[in-house]
């Protein structure tokens, strides 16, 4: 990764910080928070101590896309980590005394629904690890999977049609499961017609941008936010192609991005 995700969104928030001081700006009340490990679990925003935190409204400048771009719909997550338990055989002599715990695993594998699953709901396995060697018989095999929606319900369905698929390969052949569920981040929606969106739809026209809503299938330190009663929605800072060595962004976008909080502030101060 190179960094315009989400550096960008640092830089823009310390060049905003840096005008208001040259300038003289008078403008509401801030409160300035720089998360860390957002890509590996939203981790820093999970651990903030919200107590330290007076706002009741925030904004997360960490979206690709054009400036005046304004998430206000993200889907919840849920991490499936599964195992599955065969029995360890020699492959060659005696492969009838064994259970293929790999062989069960791909059987449940292969009648999930995975991809797009409709416009709210996605699903994914994203790893699978097992076996000791090409000659045995896998005992055991691990899964790494997730499902998101923008529906909690959807989501609940998906990840109940997982784990129902995996215990029912096991139980056919065999074998058994051990499946965790964690909830990697919870849903939010923010309507377009709350304020704070307002707000920032009017000051994206005043820079003569033309604003932008839309929901996500990625999750952010919004998620978090929103759960812990912040009211939150991400902006786009410009950057293309993120999580990819193409990754790029113009600098006349990082302008754009400041210029857009220096609008918003106007209007709060307003």
């Amino acid at each position: 990764m190179l960094g315009a995700d989400d550096k960008s969104g640092v830089a823009a928030i310390l060049e905003t910080l840096r005008t208001l001081k040259e300038e003289g700006t008078r403008h509401p009340p801030l409160d300035l928070v720089f998360s860390v490990q957002e890509e590996t679990g939203l981790t820093g925003a999970k651990n903030l101590d919200f107590k330290m935190v007076k706002a009741k409204q925030a904004l997360v400048l960490d979206s690709g896309g054009q400036v005046g771009n304004i998430i206000t719909a993200a889907p919840g997550s849920n991490v499936i980590n599964a195992s599955v338990f065969g029995r360890a055989a020699h492959a060659g002599v005696a492969p009838e005394k064994g259970i293929n715990a790999i062989y069960v695993a791909a059987q449940a594998i292969a009648r999930m629904k995975v991809g797009r699953i409709d416009e709210e709901t996605t699903a994914n396995v994203g790893t699978i690890r097992g076996g000791a060697a090409r000659n045995i018989v896998p005992e055991r095999v691990d899964i790494l999977a997730e499902a998101r929606s923008r529906s909690e319900e959807k989501l609940r369905r998906q990840t109940d049609e997982m784990t129902g698929l995996l215990e029912e390969a096991a139980r056919c052949n065999g074998a058994r499961t051990e499946i965790k569920v964690q909830r990697a981040y919870t849903a939010y929606h923010v309507p377009d017609g709350d304020l704070l969106v307002q707000d920032l739809m009017w000051a994206c026209r005043s820079l003569g941008i033309e604003p932008q809503t839309r929901p996500t299938g990625g999750g952010s330190d919004a998620n978090v936010f929103n759960l812990n009663g912040i009211k939150a929605v991400v902006l786009a800072t410009g950057y293309e192609d993120n999580h990819a060595t193409t990754e790029h962004i113009a600098v006349s976008d990082l302008t754009k991005a400041t210029e857009l909080l220096m609008a918003l502030l106007r209007v709060g101060q307003g």
